[in-house]
């Protein structure tokens, strides 16, 4: 929440999350957490509303596999935990971000382009058409890249969409 916090954010726990609650949002962060999402019976209001949706989504850690699996792909486990600051460049912004994930999505799916990958797992996609950003890595725990990593998502992708509305 800290990351964002210039942006009045509101915490919705993913239990009590609704389609309509997100109505008044300029855009929607959806955070890292321990919950197994390959269930298909899990998060089905999220789900749906990513893809009804057009507002900007900053998907982090879970939340890239969130809009993997929202969108039809499969999430696999890692034999270890992924855990550590790691270089990273995204829209020609380099750093170090801090990973900490034993899911990964190996295939993106079809609506979403791979702008970064480590092996078989990808660390960076966009949805090809919707203002959304998936990231394997936790920019909020990543200090001043972090910032940078939130200005580009603001920059690139809520402005970017509020000129279009």
């Amino acid at each position: 929440m800290e990351l964002f916090s210039g942006y009045n954010p509101k915490l919705v726990d993913y239990e009590k999350f609704r389609r309509d609650c997100a109505k008044d949002f300029d855009f929607v962060v959806l955070s890292g957490g321990s919950i197994h999402i390959s269930n298909p019976d899990e998060l089905v209001e999220e789900k749906v509303f990513l893809k009804k949706t057009n507002k900007p989504v900053l998907g982090i850690c879970l939340g890239l596999q969130l809009l993997g699996v929202a969108f039809g792909s499969k999430i696999l486990e890692l034999p270890n935990i992924r855990r550590g600051f790691f270089d990273f460049e995204l829209f020609g912004k380099k750093g170090k971000i801090y990973f900490a994930h034993s899911w990964f999505l190996k295939d993106a799916p079809k609506e979403f382009e791979v702008l970064r990958k480590s092996g078989d797992i990808i660390e960076v996609m966009v949805h090809k058409k919707k203002p959304f950003l998936g990231l394997q890595a936790h920019p909020e725990m990543s200090g001043e890249y972090g910032v940078i990593i939130r200005d580009l998502f603001i920059n690139r992708f809520v402005k970017r969409n509020e000129k279009n509305e």
